[in-house]
């Protein structure tokens, strides 16, 4: 068995736990069997000063400190280990969305990392983000995002120079739910932000059109509650389709032999298609 306890409780900042402690049984769990005690102080904002993580096996305890701007926004992140460090700097737009972030441990021989992030003005909404390390070749990551006018993700196109692509599209129904994702092989017109349709995804899925590094094409199907009650998994590359059924409230599904809730799945029927 396991248990958690809040021996400490900081009175200064709405009684928030300042020590929280897991408890393992080591007869469940012989080898992570034990007490682990985390720690966490806060600043007079409220804001999270440090935290500290206990020791286990073969890792050592350690204490991670955070470093804010004068608006109290997270700029760094530094480590007790040998006096390193996992986030060096970051920025913000005007609005605080974070744009810029540097991960650095700060050894003269460690690699930079850098992820940047660029956003739509007037929504705010993520238009492009990238990934880059010191020295690398290629960019490790470099995808740019549309919407339709509700906020819905409609693509992600991740096209780095030099690398290998991989893109994503999705479909909705009339009430904002997801009815529709698959990858696509059909190349990127580099379409971002709202109301922009990626040449990706412009055609819609089909055995024509789904591909990709890691190809998938899934549908969903949806009640007037709004509960799924179907997953279609399409076969790809000579794989069998997969459809899922789900089923809610049946009789003989809660307590006492009655009907669970509308809302809890009381059955789910798999059926593979034969190749």
């Amino acid at each position: 068995y396991s248990s958690v306890t809040y021996p400490t409780l900081d009175v200064n900042n709405d009684y928030q736990p300042l020590t929280t402690k897991y408890y393992l049984s080591k007869t469940a769990e012989p080898q992570l069997g034990g007490t682990y005690e985390f720690g966490v102080a806060f600043n007079q904002d409220g804001t999270v000063d440090h935290q500290t993580l206990p020791a286990v096996a073969d890792l050592s305890g350690e204490s991670v400190t955070n470093v804010y701007d004068d608006l109290r926004r997270p700029v760094g992140l530094n480590t007790s280990l040998g006096g390193l460090k996992y986030v060096t700097d970051a920025s913000y737009s005007p609005t605080s969305n974070l744009e810029t972030l540097e991960l650095d441990t700060g050894e003269s021989t460690a690699k930079k990392t850098w992820i940047n992030n660029y956003y739509e003005a007037g929504t705010d909404r993520l238009t492009n983000s990238s990934v880059r390390v010191e020295g690398a070749s290629a960019v490790a990551y470099d995808a740019d995002y549309t919407y339709d006018a509700a906020g819905d993700i409609l693509s992600i196109a991740d096209t780095p120079s030099g690398g290998t692509s991989d893109v994503q599209c999705f479909a909705y129904d009339g009430l904002g739910r997801v009815s529709s994702a698959w990858t696509s092989s059909v190349a990127s017109n580099g379409a971002k932000g709202t109301g922009s349709t990626d040449a990706s995804c412009a055609s819609g899925a089909s055995a024509s059109t789904v591909g990709g590094v890691s190809p998938y094409w899934t549908d969903y199907g949806y009640d007037t509650l709004g509960n799924r009650t179907s997953e279609v998994r399409h076969g790809l590359s000579g794989t069998a389709t997969s459809s899922r059924t789900y089923k809610y409230g049946e009789t003989g599904s809660g307590p006492n032999g009655g009907a669970s809730g509308p809302h809890t799945v009381s059955s789910v029927t798999q059926q593979i298609a034969a190749t």
